[in-house]
């Protein structure tokens, strides 16, 4: 009873911050994030530090200390600056959508559709991610995600009605449900819609040990299981901030699948691929990740990938996507927001 009535009052806590933000401008929800970012980037000592040594192991060796708790910093401002702004969604439409969001690589969207088969969109928590479905959503693609179920129901129900505003269909995790969410998400393909899917976190089931940054991490085999049953077309893609108040859409060119008849190798290869593709958009976009996650949390999954026998070097031979330099990205998220 304690935890229910606990839980509530968040809830009620998050609705009186939404009301009081309500007429607020998109900038200004922006800015007064900004400050909340700056503010958690100084007092959150061991979400600071987790994200310097993420960072370091990652990318550090082409920047210096300096430059890293800079990049750090900014990362948590952005991340501050992402929550303000996804409070704005409901107001959005395709008036006021010009005035935050372009597109980039639409083109590949078009011809992944042209197929019919549907399109998987493999994206991470980079950029404002909250904003990818909804401006997706607003300018005709049906789109559909799957997203986590949080142990907050008020709190659960409000955010798959914010996500969910603008036209996109939203597949909650559920445990015991894994079946019945397989065929929502197979549907949506099968009637050449787009599905996306967060998948540059640690994930203790459904996964396979791959590399990612030089180290293993874990990652989901749901984006490989569903291009193999479906042929759907896997386009890498990413909302990136250009400046304060502004973000790019961002799709890139499609992932090469893998299919060579052995379907267990073919997942782990195709995951370790795509892992690859959120590699490549981390490394461009440093400032822009959220590198207070713990992504390298390894636990019984350890032996998983030395069992299968597919080297790293291996993967990135059969792959769309090799290890970028992170001299690649340099000077391109840094300065951002």
């Amino acid at each position: 009873m304690v935890k229910k009535i606990r839980r509530y009052l968040v809830y009620l806590a998050a609705r009186t911050l939404i009301g009081i933000t309500w007429y607020l401008s998109f900038e200004m929800k922006s800015s007064i994030g900004a400050a909340g970012g700056l503010l958690s980037f100084l007092i959150l000592k061991k979400d600071r530090r987790r994200a310097m040594e993420n960072f370091r192991f990652a990318l550090g060796s082409k920047y210096s200390d300096n430059d890293i708790r800079k990049i750090v910093r900014t990362a948590f401002i952005n991340l501050g600056r992402n929550a303000l702004e996804a409070l704005h969604i409901p107001r959005l439409n395709l008036s006021n959508l010009k005035n935050y969001i372009t597109f980039e690589g639409l083109e590949h969207v078009e011809e992944g559709l042209r197929k019919g088969k549907g399109i998987v969109v493999i994206t991470g928590h980079l950029g404002n991610w909250e904003l990818f479905s909804t401006t997706v959503s607003m300018i005709g693609y049906p789109v559909t995600i799957i997203a986590r179920r949080y142990s907050n129901p008020w709190i659960d129900g409000m955010i798959k009605n914010f996500r969910a505003s603008h036209g996109t269909n939203v597949i909650i995790r559920k445990k015991g449900y894994e079946s019945q969410m397989m065929k929502e998400a197979l549907k949506a393909l099968r009637q050449n819609g787009i599905l996306g899917l967060l998948i540059d976190q640690y994930t203790r089931k459904g996964s396979v040990c791959v590399d990612f940054f030089g180290r293993l991490a874990t990652a989901p085999i749901g984006p490989a299981i569903f291009a193999a049953r479906t042929e759907a077309t896997v386009l890498p893609g990413c909302v990136i901030r250009k400046n304060k108040y502004r973000h790019i859409v961002k799709f890139y060119p499609p992932a090469e699948v893998v299919n060579t008849g052995d379907r267990e190798k073919d997942i782990y290869v195709n995951t370790a691929n795509f892992t690859k593709a959120i590699e490549m958009m981390v490394s461009e976009y440093p400032s822009q990740w959220a590198w207070t996650h713990d992504r390298w949390k390894m636990k019984s999954k350890g032996q998983r990938a030395k069992s299968m026998g597919y080297g790293v070097m291996e993967v990135g031979k059969l792959g769309s996507y090799e290890v970028p330099s992170p001299l690649e990205g340099e000077g391109k998220g840094e300065g951002r927001g």
